[in-house]
């Protein structure tokens, strides 16, 4: 796929405050992925992959900017824990991200390739959530302000502060864990 020129507004990992919007159709949830001013940086679409498109097939998630393809985020079917696989366009592993069941808590962790982990800690329900790597916050996500059309069309969204010093490796690893967040989230409301 080339390069996105004039469709987004400047480059994802050039963003170190992003919105993540979430559109909600019966069949996938697509993402638009903004910046403060509201102008697109980035999408991401759902495929199924699988026979005909069958359900049955894991979910992939791809990630493109001005640039082109960033990543492919899949979710395959699992039992039990949740984990989904970054990929860079070129099949590199990116990162694995991984539902943690713990004593009356879930936690999300992202283990970069090559790397550490950041951990998503917060309510994930409402939006208002940390990542952390080594302890240390690299980022932060409050929901945004909703709007009546909002809840019209579907949407869901929220503001990420990402921190400025974070290599831009571990800033998609982060990204595709928040669109693995929002999976899991649509998940456990169905529950």
């Amino acid at each position: 796929m080339k390069a996105m020129e004039g469709r987004y507004a400047s480059n994802l990992l050039d963003n170190h405050t992003i919105v993540m919007q979430q559109t909600r159709t019966m069949l996938v949830s697509d993402y638009d992925i903004l910046d403060v001013a509201g102008n697109p940086i980035a999408t991401v679409a759902t495929t199924v992959a699988g026979a005909e498109g069958s359900f049955t097939g894991p979910k992939e998630f791809v990630i493109v900017d001005a640039s082109g393809p960033l990543c492919i985020l899949i979710d395959p079917p699992d039992l039990g824990a949740d984990r989904f696989e970054a990929f860079h366009p070129n099949g590199a592993p990116l990162a694995r991200i991984i539902q943690q069941l713990r004593f009356f808590t879930t936690a999300v962790s992202i283990e970069v390739a090559g790397g550490s982990v950041m951990e998503i800690i917060g309510n994930f329900l409402d939006c208002t959530f940390e990542i952390r790597s080594g302890g240390l916050p690299v980022a932060h996500a409050t929901r945004d302000a909703p709007q009546i059309e909002d809840w019209v069309l579907a949407k869901d969204r929220y503001l990420v502060h990402l921190d400025p010093n974070m290599p831009p490796n571990y800033r998609l690893a982060l990204v595709s864990g928040l669109v693995a967040l929002n999976q899991l989230r649509e998940k456990w409301s169905k529950r």
